[in-house]
Formats: structure tokens, C-alpha cells, sequence
């Protein structure tokens, strides 16, 4: 299929006038996704003023206040709902979370890369919306395409708060991504200290080893990270 070229001059005129998401999202023919990636980039190229960007927050709601008012229920509405939900999930949109699961959306729905709605939530840090999404019935051990987990995703940016949130309900701690990288690997990469600690309490084994044959020992290592080496070695680490 051909691909429709997008002119950016018509998209902000388009916006200009008044244009709201859905109407934007059912003309350039648009996930709710590819349509903020795009608002971004006109901001970037200077085309769009950012307060211009921010007032889109209130059409986003506006957008799924419309779409909610749709009496059917087909597939293609599902899909809009789900790409709505990853898309509240992945920006930290407690209320519009709530409301789209309140109206059907799949709580495990599955967006670009194998993305769900809280593995985004939790690799953004935000702690509402894991709650909520746990809640709701998300599944805590679903993968990303890659193999990755919303405990991988939080313990690689050191949400300690997060991943114990995640372990509680269930997360496995020594889950392997496809390169074979763990939670602890991750977050001893980056020198999480209070994190490492977490997995280790929680029954992380400090010796697994990632595909190219590193553990979180020797990440610790080269990265320098000396308190969590000392801490892995202390917990049997090789």
C-alpha cells in the first residue's frame, strides 16, 4: 500500500483552525501515537509553538470523550481504544486510563514493538497508573517483543518504588529479555544501588548472564559501580 505523504504546513493549519484529534487522527489517517510523534516533530522544526502542543492534553481528553460516546463496539473501535489507552498509559494520564478501561479497552492490549500499557507505564515512572493498570488485571509478567518487562523497564531507570510494587504482584525477578538481560542486570549497569538491593532481598540471582556472557557483577564492574559490587559479592556473586 502507498503511503500518504503528510504535509506539514496543512497539519498545522489544520490544527490552527480548530481541527481535534480525532478529526486529525480519521484524516491523515493516524494512531493516537504517531499523531503526538508528529505534533512533536512540527514542535521541533519550529513550525508549531509549544503551548500550541500542551493545549492538545485538553483535545486528547476531548478525543476520548468523543470516542466513548460511539454507541458500537466493533473491532475497529476496540483498536482505537486500545491505542488510546497505551498512548494515556505511556504519557501518565491517570483520569483518561481509567475512563478508557472503564469502557472496554483491553488492559493488556499490545501497541508498536509489543508495548502494553504498563510496561509503558512503568518504564515512564508512573506509579498511578501501574496501580491502577494492576488493578484493572494487567498482566505483571507480559513481554515486549524484545523480551522486556515492566520490572526490567523499572529497574533500568532505578524506580525502586515501582519494582517492588511490581515483585509484590507477582513479577518475576529473574526474568530473561531476549539478549538474556535481566532486571538485575540492568539496574546494576546503571549503578541503582537501592534497587539492586531490592532484587537481591527479593531473590534475584546475582550469577545469571546475559547472552554475551556478562552478569551484573562484571557490569558493575566496568561501569565502576563500586557499593553494588561489594553488595552483589556480599550476596554470592562471581
Amino acid at each position: 500500500m502507498e503511503k500518504t505523504k503528510i504535509k506539514a504546513s496543512e497539519v498545522v493549519r489544520d490544527i490552527r483552525a480548530g481541527m481535534d484529534d480525532t478529526a486529525l487522527m480519521e484524516k491523515y489517517h493516524l494512531s493516537a501515537d504517531k499523531l503526538m510523534n508528529l505534533l512533536n516533530q512540527l514542535v521541533d522544526k519550529g513550525l508549531l509553538f509549544q503551548d500550541e502542543l500542551d493545549d492538545r492534553v485538553q483535545l486528547f481528553e476531548a478525543t476520548v470523550e468523543l470516542i466513548l460516546q460511539f454507541p458500537a463496539f466493533d473491532d475497529s473501535q476496540k483498536k482505537k481504544y486500545n491505542e488510546l489507552l497505551i498512548h494515556a498509559a505511556r504519557t501518565g494520564n491517570a483520569k483518561e486510563t481509567e475512563r478508557l478501561l472503564n469502557n472496554g479497552a483491553d488492559v493488556n492490549a499490545r501497541g508498536k514493538w509489543g508495548m502494553t500499557p504498563i510496561i509503558w507505564a512503568a518504564s515512564k515512572g508512573h506509579k498511578r497508573i501501574v496501580d491502577l493498570l494492576l488493578r484493572r488485571g494487567a498482566n505483571v509478567n507480559t513481554r515486549a517483543e524484545n523480551g522486556s518487562s515492566a520490572l526490567m523497564w523499572s529497574c533500568f531507570s532505578g524506580n525502586t518504588e515501582i519494582a517492588e510494587i511490581l515483585i509484590n504482584r507477582g513479577a518475576d525477578v529473574n526474568a530473561k529479555a531476549v539478549s538474556g538481560r535481566t532486571a538485575l542486570i540492568s539496574a546494576c549497569h546503571n549503578g541503582h544501588f537501592e534497587t539492586v538491593h531490592l532484587l537481591l532481598r527479593k531473590g534475584a540471582d546475582p550469577n545469571l548472564r546475559e547472552n554475551q556472557g556478562k552478569n551484573a557483577l562484571a557490569y558493575a564492574n566496568e561501569k565502576g559501580h563500586q557499593s553494588v559490587v561489594a553488595m552483589l559479592t556480599r550476596h554470592g556473586a562471581q
